[in-house]
């Protein structure tokens, strides 16, 4: 095999090519292929997807995260509105598909909290309820410590 990053020939084990392993001569060259990720082979031009949404690498964004990806239904919305959004700001999926990025499908919230009201009252509920049930185990307690 040849080198990816040094194109040193060196030999490896037939179980190491039929895996896809077996690309970097050395441990050396491996981590500098990771490092210049745009040339590397498996490379989809910074888009990957995290926890069901497409993320978009922008390293040079105001919000981008550590390794600089932002998600792809706020960088839609703010071209959309011309400006940055806050971090409070939430962008909702309509149709609640996280993939589905089309303008039509996104709307955005003031904050979380106005997001979970109109478009989660079933989260504010179960929380309403777990909340209740907190404060009547409180009330057992203190009565119990009472006498």
């Amino acid at each position: 095999m040849e080198c990816l990053i040094c194109s040193k020939i060196f030999v490896i084990t037939t179980a190491l090519y039929n895996s896809g392993h077996g690309t970097y001569c050395s441990k050396k060259c491996s981590y500098q292929g990771q490092c210049k990720y745009h040339k590397h082979p498996r490379w989809k031009g910074g888009k990957i997807k995290r926890s069901g949404y497409w993320y978009i690498n922008m390293p040079s964004h105001p919000f981008s995260g550590k390794q600089g990806y932002v998600a792809e239904h706020r960088l839609i919305m703010e071209a959309h509105l011309g400006r940055y959004l806050v971090h409070s700001e939430v962008v909702h999926h309509i149709n609640h598909d996280k993939i589905d990025n089309r303008l039509s499908n996104l709307e955005l919230c003031s904050s979380p909290g106005q997001h979970s009201l109109t478009h989660h009252p079933e989260a504010l509920q179960k929380a309403t309820l777990a909340s209740v049930k907190a404060n009547d185990r409180r009330r057992k307690s203190k009565t119990l410590v009472d006498f």
